[in-house]
C-alpha cells in the first residue's frame, strides 16, 4: 500500500466528507479532504497575509504603490509560484521515498493509489479549489478564463480521487464508453 500520509486524516472530516464523495464516486477524497482544506487555507494564508507582508519587505516602495489590480495580480502570482514550488517538491518526495509505487509499471503509477500521492493530490486540490474562490471573488480583474481555468483544473485533479478507470469513465458521463467509437 505505500508509505503512510504522515498528515493523519480527521474523522469528523472524513464523515462530513464521505456521502458527497460517494456521489460523485470519488473513493479516496475522505481520506485527503482534509489535505484540500489545509491547502485552501495554506493558500489563502499566502494570499491574504504573507505575500502582502512579504512583498513590502522586499518591495517597500514599489509593492504599496500598485494599483490594486497590479496587487491582486502580483499576490496571486506568489500564491502559484509557492504552491508550483511546494507542490513539484511534494511529489519528487513520493518518487523518492514510496517503494511500491517505484516498482510498478506505468500503467501503475497511473492508476494505482497509495496516500502519499492523495496527499499530494489533496494539496493540489486545495489550491484549485482556492483558485476557484479567488478567480470568482476577483472576476473583474481575473476574468471569465481564470474561473474556468480553475473550475477545470480542479475538476481534472479530482478525478484522480476517482479509483478505478470505470469509475472514471462513469464521472466523466460515460457510461458506455464503446458507443463513442461507432
Amino acid at each position: 500500500m505505500g508509505k503512510p500520509d504522515p498528515i493523519p486524516a480527521s474523522l469528523y472530516i472524513t464523515q462530513l466528507v464521505e456521502p458527497l464523495a460517494a456521489r460523485l464516486s470519488l473513493r479516496t477524497l475522505p481520506s485527503h479532504a482534509h489535505e484540500v482544506l489545509l491547502g485552501f487555507l495554506w493558500y489563502h494564508f499566502i494570499y491574504h497575509i504573507l505575500s502582502p507582508l512579504l512583498s513590502r519587505l522586499l518591495l517597500p516602495r514599489r509593492y504599496p504603490a500598485f494599483p490594486s489590480r497590479t496587487r491582486i495580480n502580483w499576490d496571486i502570482h506568489v500564491v502559484s509560484l509557492i504552491q508550483s514550488l511546494s507542490i513539484n517538491t511534494a511529489a519528487l518526495y513520493v518518487i523518492w521515498v514510496d517503494d511500491e509505487r517505484r516498482n510498478l509499471d506505468w500503467r501503475g503509477r497511473l492508476w494505482a493509489y497509495s496516500p502519499l500521492t492523495g496527499m499530494v493530490q489533496g494539496f493540489a486540490a486545495g489550491y484549485f479549489l482556492w483558485d476557484v474562490q479567488v478567480s470568482l471573488q476577483t472576476l473583474s480583474v481575473s476574468g471569465v478564463g481564470a474561473v474556468v481555468h480553475a473550475v477545470g483544473a480542479l475538476t481534472v485533479t479530482c478525478i484522480g480521487f476517482v479509483s478505478s478507470i470505470s469509475q472514471f469513465l462513469r464521472f466523466c458521463g460515460m457510461q458506455r464508453p464503446w458507443m463513442w467509437i461507432c
